[in-house]
């Protein structure tokens, strides 16, 4: 118990952090910097999971604190979520596409192009949200590329920080 409340006082042990990273991407390095120079001698593990092993992270106790999209829909009872950021959904275009002249783009254009979205089994919340803003129209897109590495790379950790990559709970 008493170890818990010294890292509770920053006085020293390990912090695990379960993050998504594409929208934690702005939010994190900061959020990093400002805790550790708050409590220097408290060592930060971060994990690359998907929203429902961030959510299986913290109900289980491997996981302290988790930044995630979202959070509707997944089995996450007896936790609470606080909005850090809110995001408008947008298109990526080359400047070439057809697409990227126009002053607006309709769901069923955007759902009749082939898209670009993450492996179901890694991210399968990417899914459930095309499922949301789609869905009430009908409509099924078609992810006819599954990128494995979404931001991963564009984190940019400051020393003392560990990351560690989808370990399995």
């Amino acid at each position: 118990m008493e170890k818990v409340r010294a890292l509770a006082r920053g006085e020293y042990g390990e912090l695990h952090v379960g993050y998504a990273p594409s929208p934690t991407v702005e939010i994190l390095p900061p959020a990093l910097a400002a805790y550790q120079k708050a409590f220097p001698r408290v060592r930060v593990l971060l994990h690359d999971l998907s929203e429902q092993e961030l959510v299986d992270g913290l109900q289980n106790g491997t996981l302290e604190l988790a930044m995630m999209p979202g959070g509707a829909g997944l089995q996450s009872g007896g936790l609470e979520f606080e909005a850090l950021r809110s995001y408008p959904i947008c298109v990526a275009l080359a400047p070439t596409h057809r697409f990227a002249r126009l002053k607006s783009i309709t769901l069923e254009q955007v759902a009749a192009e082939p898209l670009i979205g993450f492996r179901r089994k890694d991210y399968p919340e990417y899914y459930v949200g095309l499922d949301r803003i789609f869905g009430p129209l009908g409509i099924k897109p078609r992810v006819a590329v599954n990128a494995t590495a979404p931001v991963r790379s564009s984190l940019k950790l400051k020393p003392g920080a560990a990351l560690r990559s989808r370990p399995r709970f």
